[in-house]
């Protein structure tokens, strides 16, 4: 996994204690507009401001939004998942942005993280990049004026309507959005020319399978805790898993090695899919094929279905109804279910915008509105020229990278 939801509702009345507090925002009546907003901040939501302040965009005309202010999902959900993202790309994200003011070897607070002193080829766990995404979230606040909320909605207004001029609504130069906050909050509503929504994405799930409608369902953001996982699960469970992802692979494993259930069915529709590396840091299925352990664990012990892990049973259902009768007769012995099934989008009211109809070459989604990381990704090939989306901590740097001048630039003219 390289990137994660970045704003939840969960425990939004204050930020983790993690963070060092920043500066704090007090937003007056003159601040409650913005040439730039961002919303959420999880790692793409940290990129997008480290990249406007990079474009020189004053950092008191940039709000950001968030409830946490804690690497999103990434740092607080999914530190002990082994990433698909290598040590070396975790560190070229770190050092993509002046603004970030990062340095690997700073002894002033501790700062020669572990991240630095792994192999860089490898993979690992992301705890190793969220305590440095900690830090640059710190460094960022202080630049920035940072808003602790959750945003519920957004709509477009004129500019005249939003300060009382007489400017001319009918130019679309003098409309802007209006971002809404919880009721609870109290920042007011804050208005913006330009907004960036990397608001993150949760866990797809699916009703419980038909042939064992009682089965207990296991939360996606559990399974991915080993020591969570381990609490739920007991030695007499047969655990169904659904899918064949980064996920869906590393929960079979545990299950299977460390949790030590009795039995694992899993239901797949596409086979496992390996990144095959073809030159220096180039690779087929880079975002969708597994990587480092996973894949490593999977080439061992998946390919051959005749010589499978013990108490491990693989299903495929696409297309084959043999495989589905399959399915339906093994899940009825099964006692829970976890899908590891993708992500879908964090949902947000934006009035009268469809966010479907994002450009995924741009990140615009209309004119003043824009769209990055795991909800917006870039479509974009990979070394062998196949179009996939681009999902990962570096992929939306060098994302931002080539597009944010590019917004910047228009919202000028």
């Amino acid at each position: 996994m390289g990137a994660t939801h970045s704003r939840t509702r969960r425990l939004t009345t204050k930020a983790a204690t993690a963070i060092k507090p920043g500066k704090t925002a007090t937003v007056s009546a003159a601040q409650q507009q913005f040439q730039w907003a961002v919303v959420g901040a999880g790692p793409a939501g940290i990129a997008a401001v480290g990249k406007l302040l990079d474009a020189g965009i004053d950092g008191k005309q940039i709000a950001w939004i968030d409830p946490q202010f804690d690497v999103g999902l990434l740092g607080r959900k999914w530190r002990s998942v082994s990433s698909n993202t290598t040590v070396q790309l975790f560190a070229d994200f770190l050092a993509a942005s002046p603004a970030f003011k990062y340095s690997a070897s700073d002894s002033d607070s501790n700062n020669k993280h572990v991240l630095h002193s792994l192999p860089p080829a490898d993979t690992c766990k992301l705890s190793f990049i969220a305590d440095p995404l900690l830090e640059v979230t710190t460094a960022l606040r202080a630049q920035v004026v940072p808003l602790t909320s959750f945003v519920t909605r957004i709509s477009k207004t004129s500019k005249a309507v939003a300060d009382n001029s007489n400017n001319d609504i009918n130019n679309s130069s003098e409309w802007q959005w209006q971002i809404f906050t919880e009721p609870t909050s109290t920042i007011p509503a804050v208005s913006s020319r330009n907004i960036v929504l990397a608001i993150g994405s949760v866990a797809k799930t699916l009703p419980p399978p038909a042939a064992n409608p009682a089965l207990s369902l296991i939360a996606l953001e559990d399974a991915l805790q080993i020591d969570r996982l381990a609490q739920i699960c007991t030695p007499s469970d047969n655990v169904a898993v659904f899918g064949s992802s980064h996920s869906a692979i590393m929960i079979v494993r545990d299950l299977l090695e460390t949790v030590h259930v009795h039995a694992v069915v899993n239901v797949y529709r596409a086979d496992i899919l390996f990144a095959e590396k073809v030159g220096h840091g180039k690779f087929i299925n880079d975002s969708t094929g597994l990587k480092g352990n996973t894949a490593k664990w999977a080439r061992e012990n998946l390919l051959d279905d005749a010589n499978l892990p013990q108490g491990l049973t693989r299903i495929k259902t696409s297309g084959d109804k043999g495989g589905e009768d399959v399915a339906t007769r093994v899940l009825k012995t099964c006692t829970k279910v976890i899908y590891a099934i993708g992500f879908e989008r964090e949902r947000l009211d934006v009035e009268g915008v469809d966010l479907n109809k994002y450009d995924a070459k741009t990140g615009v989604i209309a004119p003043g509105l824009f769209g990055v990381g795991i909800a917006f990704p870039e479509l974009g090939e990979d070394a062998v020229g196949k179009l996939e989306l681009q999902v990962g901590l570096w992929k939306f740097m060098r994302y931002l990278n080539r597009i944010v001048p590019e917004w910047v630039a228009n919202s000028r003219k």
